[in-house]
């Protein structure tokens, strides 16, 4: 399809992708969840301060630190107003929320040609080398949930 390995895409170029693959592999889902009902496991731009549920954030890589209602912030509109147009142009995967299976599970065995990767972090190697292409969405960034997890480890 033309995309680089480990190269950078704006969530325009992704519905772009999308529609293209929509068309090459019509037998496929095009977009899946990451896990089985998830589209993004954990925050997309946004910190929850560690709260799961991302009740009150900070937006990721900002110089302001005011608490926000989630929904009401730029990145989360941008989001969702992306996601919701894949799902009306039949790219996501129409039953999601029943959905039992993880989206690289379902890349490998040709159910599904797309999904989120949210919180992994890859070497050029593992751009390369995984037998599935991975392009970033986002910038990098730690926030309260990954640094209070590294306490267990």
């Amino acid at each position: 399809m033309g995309v680089e390995a480990g190269s950078f895409m704006t969530l325009d170029e992704v519905d772009e992708l999308l529609g293209r693959i929509n068309e090459a592999y019509p037998d496929r889902y095009t977009i899946v969840p990451q896990g089985s009902s998830k589209m993004s496991n954990g925050g997309w731009t946004w910190d929850g301060l560690g709260d799961i549920s991302f009740i009150g954030v900070i937006e990721a890589g900002q110089e302001d630190y005011t608490v926000q209602n989630l929904l009401e912030t730029d990145s989360f509109k941008e989001f969702t107003s992306h996601t919701r147009s894949w799902y009306e142009n039949g790219y996501m995967m129409q039953d999601c929320l029943s959905n039992t299976e993880t989206g690289s599970s379902m890349i490998r065995n040709g159910k599904a040609a797309t999904c989120f990767d949210n919180g992994a972090y890859y070497s050029d190697l593992d751009y390369h080398n995984s037998g599935i292409v991975r392009v970033q969405l986002t910038t990098a960034k730690a926030d309260t949930t990954t640094i209070s997890g590294m306490c267990w480890v």
